[in-house]
């Protein structure tokens, strides 16, 4: 079998959204371009790569248009296959295609990303109705990105404490939002709704849909980034409506609606312009025509979020959101294309990052989960609190401890009464902490000192 024979027998069946998010986040935003380019990719990220994988990125190549790279990625998936060079003519392309990268790390697996040939997925909101969506669904698009394959712009915890942020004139702050990343793909016609991973779900509410798709009438295609979520009867937010609704039975507010929300961030595409290159000025002027459109026309469905520019509005933004409790900021850099994945950076400094409130408070144990990690004493210990004169149950803290303090903690939990000090950075609708870490053991207090107010959570 030739070269031109085997890229012909391996042109069928889709590519993995895990390869879709590699080209966008290393591809992309490295700039690899040619049959240089795909040397780069394989030399720093292709150490014990397989031919299916080489194969996917081929066609992803040629779906670009880059065919030198597309040519030099088939060279390797033939050799890596066959052990043996291609000879079909194209050896300009071909020759000294390396059998297997040598100096590079390990490609990470794909985080339980769909996979080529997988069955399609049921939507990863619980509260959706169990359709099946996958990319396959969504025609040719106008747009510079296909539904299932834009790669969001992810913020990492910041480096520097939030005071920094706030006072540098360089980034601007948005509140950020608990709920599910999901990108929007409007035409009048037919809305698609993209989560993180790339997969595409169901439309979140009728309401919702219709909403998009008569904005796109009025203003014409477009993409627009941003969080799904539902807000409860105390006003938090909550990423399915299962969660909110037990929430408003607890409260008494059972009839409190629960109908999906969603929070614009920017638009990425709009008025025939493909946003993404530009500053963030331009994407989030966009995102406040469509955005404000939506909320007077179609009020309680759609959100758009607010953006603090000058030290004075970012220091409010900082009082609002610890004072009502939200999960913290997202402070970015305005003057910054908007590239796929995490760890962009600019002049030295991340493009966009996050910082979040956690609360600190002490718990007791009331039990030590078994494990079967070799030197650990247990995985995880349950504690809780007192509210209200009642023992609530706080779930599980599993991190924050090293092996040698889960002895010293088990030790101290068998002579009883055991407080320690843990952080939390918010509580689900049952009041467990969500992402609770261990602190310090508190010698000097009893489980009776253990106690909080409502308002915690």
């Amino acid at each position: 079998m030739n070269l031109q024979q085997y890229r012909e027998s391996r042109m069928r069946g889709p590519i993995s959204s895990g390869v879709r998010q590699r080209w966008q986040e290393r591809i992309v935003a490295q700039r690899m371009r040619g049959a240089a380019g795909a040397d780069t990719y394989l030399s720093r990220y292709g150490k014990g790569i397989k031919a299916p994988k080489v194969i996917e990125l081929a066609r992803m190549a040629e779906s670009q248009g880059d065919q030198p790279m597309a040519d030099r990625f088939w060279a390797v998936a033939y050799k890596l296959e066959t052990g043996q060079a291609p000879q079909d003519g194209n050896e300009a392309a071909t020759e000294d295609a390396p059998a297997a990268p040598q100096k590079a790390a390990s490609v990470p697996r794909s985080n339980g990303r769909r996979r080529a040939g997988a069955a399609p997925l049921v939507s990863a909101f619980p509260d959706d109705p169990g359709q099946q969506v996958t990319p396959a669904a969504a025609p040719a698009y106008p747009f510079p990105v296909a539904p299932g394959e834009l790669v969001t712009m992810q913020p990492v915890d910041a480096p520097h404490e939030r005071d920094y942020y706030v006072r540098s004139p360089r980034y601007w702050g948005q509140p950020k939002v608990y709920g599910h990343r999901m990108v929007v793909f409007a035409t009048e016609n037919k809305v698609w709704y993209q989560a993180r991973s790339l997969n595409l779900w169901p439309a979140p509410s009728e309401e919702m849909d219709r909403a998009l798709r008569r904005a796109a009438e009025a203003f014409g295609p477009f993409i627009l980034d941003g969080e799904k979520f539902y807000r409860d009867c105390t006003g938090a937010e909550r990423m399915t409506a299962a969660q909110a609704a037990t929430v408003n039975v607890r409260e008494g507010q059972a009839g409190f609606p629960t109908d999906p929300i969603y929070a614009i961030f920017r638009c990425l595409y709009a008025m025939g312009d493909d946003l993404r290159g530009g500053d963030d000025e331009e994407r989030l002027k966009y995102a406040g025509h469509i955005g404000l459109w939506l909320k007077d026309n179609y009020p309680g469905v759609i959100e758009v979020l607010p953006v603090a520019t000058t030290e004075a509005e970012k220091a409010a933004l900082v009082t609002l959101q610890a004072r009502n409790n939200r999960e913290g900021e997202v402070w970015f850099q305005p003057f910054s294309a908007y590239v796929g994945g995490k760890g962009h950076k600019i002049r030295g400094e991340l493009a966009t990052v996050r910082t979040k409130y956690k609360q600190t408070f002490d718990v007791f144990v009331t039990g030590l989960e078994p494990t079967t990690v070799a030197g650990k004493a247990f995985s995880s210990m349950r504690v809780a609190v007192f509210c209200d004169g009642q023992q609530v149950d706080l779930g599980r803290v599993g991190t924050g401890f090293t092996q040698s303090q889960t002895h010293e903690i088990r030790n101290a939990f068998e002579r009883g009464g055991l407080v320690v000090e843990i952080t939390s950075q918010r509580f689900t609708e049952n009041r467990a902490v969500v992402h609770g870490s261990y602190v310090r053991m508190r010698p000097d207090k009893q489980p009776t000192d253990c106690v909080v107010d409502t308002s915690i959570f």
